[in-house]
């Protein structure tokens, strides 16, 4: 009696996908259960900087290895790592922001006053 092999279950390409890259699938599993957990467990400034180490490794390690065989799929997992990089640094500036604009409202005055002049200025410069 012969024991199917994987080969025989699935198709060509989701065998050599898991053959491939389902290693490096399973990185990125443990990476998003991991920052998931740094945000249940911590703090919010201490998990912040914990997630921003932890991309920062995974953006480093992904850019070292290049796990996947189409460029497109490297470039794609790369930006979304990158963009997940850039809201973790700046989801800390916005919270000051909002936390000064709060303790000082003359704050929202000059941002309101320079909204207005700056949509005022683009209102005139595209109306000619």
């Amino acid at each position: 009696m012969r024991v199917a092999s994987n080969d025989d279950l699935m198709p060509t390409s989701c065998a050599n996908l898991l053959d491939a890259a389902g290693y490096w699938e399973m990185v990125i599993v443990l990476r998003k259960v991991l920052i998931m957990c740094v945000f249940l467990m911590l703090e919010r400034l201490p998990a912040v900087l914990l997630a921003t180490f932890i991309t920062i490794a995974a953006l480093s390690i992904h850019i070292a290895a290049r796990p996947f065989e189409d460029n497109g799929t490297d470039w794609a997992e790369m930006l979304s790592l990158a963009a997940q990089l850039l809201i973790l640094t700046a989801g800390p500036v916005f919270i000051v922001l909002v936390r000064q604009a709060v303790l000082h409202p003359e704050i929202w005055d000059l941002l309101i006053t320079a909204n207005t002049r700056t949509m005022t200025c683009s209102l005139t410069l595209t109306a000619e």
